[in-house]
């Protein structure tokens, strides 16, 4: 899963909607039922404004939970994939210069539309094509060029303020992978009571209950991580390392 930034993040603002969705009483029980342990939930840690059958509410209630981690997962998904100040003002100036090119190249020293551009020219074009004053449009477009000018000039300026020392390069942790495994690791400890662990019963592929439970979200999220890199993430995070501490 990339971590790098751009100018369209990872995850639109539609997909955190959709993200939120996601699990269904259905698509719980099947996790459950892959986890290989019975399920079972503290009625007073019910969320009360979820309806469901009886024979469902267990499940309504794991997926209530696991949508809400699913929906902060993507926002911080969105959050680590957005451009940076530097980006941003970067491409801004880029913004404001090319259209200060434009808005040269249609002008004469006086200032005013080059006398090529008009009567004839943009103004003829504009009124072919429905402008009900061909004159009149062109003038407006050429005051949406200076104002985009001057608005991309005064973001570039404004990021720019934002920028920190970035001279030495980083590899950037998936921070948002990390804090769902995280999350994941208090779900199922609220849920089957058994502490985050990881084996490996044939010495060589990693498995548990904990194991499969992560392993059955990436699945309904479409989160491509290979066994060894979710056993890594398993093993190393501080939360769950904390929790099976307390069962130790």
């Amino acid at each position: 899963m990339t971590t790098a930034r751009g100018h369209v993040p990872s995850k639109s603002i539609a997909d955190l909607y959709a993200l939120q969705r996601t699990f269904s009483v259905e698509t719980a029980r099947q996790i459950a039922n892959r986890v290989g342990l019975p399920a079972r939930l503290d009625p007073d840690e019910h969320n009360p404004d979820i309806a469901a059958a009886p024979d469902d509410m267990l499940f309504a209630q794991l997926a209530w939970r696991l949508n809400s981690a699913a929906g902060r997962w993507a926002w911080n998904e969105r959050l680590q994939t957005s451009s940076n100040p530097r980006m941003r003002a970067e491409l801004a100036r880029k913004v404001a210069v090319r259209t200060a090119a434009v808005l040269t190249l249609l002008r004469g020293p006086n200032g005013d539309l080059l006398e090529s551009l008009g009567a004839g020219g943009l103004w003829a074009q504009a009124a072919s094509e429905g402008a009900e004053s061909g004159h009149e449009a062109v003038a407006e477009s050429i005051a949406a060029l200076d104002n985009l000018q001057r608005w991309a000039s005064a973001m570039a300026d404004r990021d720019a303020s934002g920028i920190r020392d970035e001279s030495v390069a980083r590899r950037r942790p998936d921070e948002a992978f990390a804090a769902l495994i995280g999350e994941l690791g208090g779900i199922f400890f609220m849920f089957w009571r058994h502490f985050p662990g990881l084996s490996r019963p044939d010495q060589v592929s990693p498995d548990g209950p904990f194991f499969r439970f992560v392993a059955g979200v990436m699945d309904e999220l479409d989160v491509r991580k290979s066994d060894e890199a979710l056993a890594t993430a398993i093993a190393r995070h501080p939360i769950l390392k904390a929790l099976r501490a307390m069962g130790e």
